[in-house]
């Protein structure tokens, strides 16, 4: 997976998608897909995050050096504005938005420079299937059915992502 990153607030510049790279052929690698679009809740004062005010589109997948081993069915991103946004990779070729989580936000959207109301980064505790969200709100655990039942009881890392990490 890959993806750029937007740098203007308001969608004044065109959307970065994430695509899905394949890359068997190492100096030929193709764009197989990109990951559906986030809309808002259906409930939302707007249609489009580009009408929420702010940074919208991919920012950070979460890091690798982490507890636990990866799903390979199931990332997550942060999406500025859009909060964080949960995908099943089952089939790369068709990635499907399976969950969400939008923080409290602050700001007005009539009033420039209220809204720094953004998700950031996402670190996966993929031992315990808890997502941790960073964002101008505040630090949220997190958990969504397609990672798993999480275990909230503390326990030491038996397992690091990586190999080799904290040795």
């Amino acid at each position: 997976f890959t993806n750029g990153e937007s740098t203007n607030a308001d969608c004044n510049e065109d959307f970065i998608p994430v695509w899905v790279v394949d890359v068997r052929d190492e100096m030929r690698p193709v764009g197989v897909a990109q990951f559906p679009r986030p809309v808002p809740p259906p409930d939302a004062p707007y249609k489009d995050f580009c009408h929420k005010r702010g940074r919208f589109g991919p920012h950070n997948p979460p890091h690798l050096k982490a507890p636990g081993k990866p799903a390979p069915d199931f990332v997550a991103y942060s999406y500025f504005i859009a909060g964080l946004r949960c995908y099943d990779v089952s089939n790369p070729y068709r990635p499907e938005e399976v969950a969400y989580f939008i923080p409290p936000q602050g700001g007005d959207l009539k009033q420039f420079s209220s809204w720094h109301r953004t998700v950031d980064n996402v670190f996966i505790e993929w031992d315990r299937k808890v997502m941790w969200v960073g964002t101008d709100t505040g630090l949220y655990a997190v958990s969504t059915p397609a990672l798993g039942k999480p275990n909230l009881d503390p326990m030491p890392v038996a397992e690091w992502s990586l190999p080799g990490l904290n040795e």
